[in-house]
Parts: structure tokens; sequence; C-alpha cells
């Protein structure tokens, strides 16, 4: 997750076009193989990440796997900065992260990157990451 040094508690779910589903699986803090689906049917499924606070990977981001080949997922960055949660990163998020700044605890909506203050650093990743929306973000991950 993009500001953060722990990669642990991100949702990811799998959903069968076949009805399978939907699989929960919640990240854990080791650096590779922090995700783990097990007893899975074969099929394609679509993936959504959902993390409060970051631009979630969405149904209508249209990100599959297809369990019938077998890979290693790439690397996913979540895109910090989503302070009021809807799925774009703009004007809102900005005057969350403005009028909380200098406060904060990790209940903070401000507090984009969960460092229990909201800081420059928070204003980066919303400068950094405005304009950009859950629909489009993570369009090069997953691409063959």
């Amino acid at each position: 997750m993009q500001g953060r040094t722990t990669r642990s508690g991100v949702v990811f779910t799998l959903t069968g076009t076949l009805g399978y589903g939907p699989y929960t699986a919640t990240s854990t803090n080791l650096l590779t193989g922090n995700v783990r689906f097990t007893n899975l049917a074969s099929g394609v499924y679509t993936i959504t990440v959902v993390q409060a606070r970051y631009l979630d990977v969405t149904i209508s981001s249209s990100k599959s796997i297809d369990l019938a080949i077998l890979y290693a997922l790439a690397a996913l960055e979540l895109k910090a900065g989503d302070a009021n949660d809807d799925h774009i990163i703009n004007g809102g998020d900005a005057s969350i992260v403005g009028t909380q700044y200098g406060t904060g605890t990790i209940a903070s909506q401000g507090d984009v990157n969960f460092d229990n203050a909201v800081n420059i650093q928070d204003l980066a990743l919303v400068g950094g990451n405005f304009y950009l929306e859950s629909a489009t973000a993570y369009s090069s991950w997953l691409q063959p």
C-alpha cells in the first residue's frame, strides 16, 4: 500500500463467473505471498480489493483471473488518498486532509496512510494521486 510500511489488513475477494464464491482473504504483512486463497474451483474469477482511504479495485475495474492457468499475480500497489472513499481522489479528499492537518489518530479520515497523524505525507499522497479513479487507476495491473 502506497505510503505505508505494513501490508496487512487488505481484503481481497474472488467471485467466480460460474457462481463460485465469493471467496475472501485478508493480506498479511509478508513481503511476498501475503494473500492466499485455497480450495478454489477452476474457472474465471473477478477480483476486488477493498481498503479504506485507498482506491479500491472495483468490479468496474474489470480485473479477472483464470484459475485454469497457473501464474503468480503481479504486485499491486494500492493508491492512497481517497479520504472520503468515493473511488476518486479529488478536492473533497484534499479538503478533508487540509481541515484535519496537524491533528489525527488512525481513525481520522485525513490520515490516508494510517500513520496516526494527518501531515505532509497525507497531503503528498492526495496531491500525487489527484484525479485518479478506482475504475482506471489499475489499468495496467494483470495485463499480459
